[in-house]
């Protein structure tokens, strides 16, 4: 499964899914007086798939990450991870949440495979997005894994 494009952000999205876990991605942060807040990356597939597994790589480089490794790898806890069925929110399907388990600073510690169940869910775009709007959405990786 190949994305082709991000679709709702200009800053270093390509970066998200280049196959290099020691570059990120992060979220354009809104303006706070607009109350235009969007910590989420959506990707657009090459092509409509069912999702089976969905892998997301946490930041672990930087210099912030070097001297705050819990609150650099804590960023990512409990951001939703999941599939949309075509452009319309509402079609949104969750496949799981991110549970920060390490605040190890490795992309191997700070891999996280999601599950979209044994059958999968069918769509041509991802997306992950923290429930806290207050905060930035960084990312070093996604991939999926799934079948036409």
């Amino acid at each position: 499964v190949e994305a082709t494009e991000a679709l709702n952000n200009k800053r270093s999205e390509t970066r998200a899914c280049d196959g290099d876990t020691a570059t990120f991605y992060h979220s354009v942060q809104g303006d706070y007086e607009e109350g235009v807040l969007n910590p989420n990356l959506t990707l657009k597939l090459d092509g409509t798939y069912r999702i089976t597994n969905i892998t997301v790589v946490n930041v672990y480089t930087g210099d912030f990450c070097k001297s705050h490794a819990s609150k650099c790898t804590e960023r990512l806890e409990g951001a939703e991870v999941g599939v949309l069925t075509d452009s319309d929110e509402e079609t949104f399907k969750l496949c799981e949440e991110v549970n920060v388990t390490s605040n190890i600073l490795t992309a191997d510690a700070q891999t996280y495979p999601i599950k979209c169940g044994e059958e999968g869910v069918k769509g041509n775009q991802l997306r992950v997005r923290l429930k806290d709007d207050s905060k930035i959405l960084m990312i070093a990786e996604i991939s999926a894994e799934g079948y036409m």
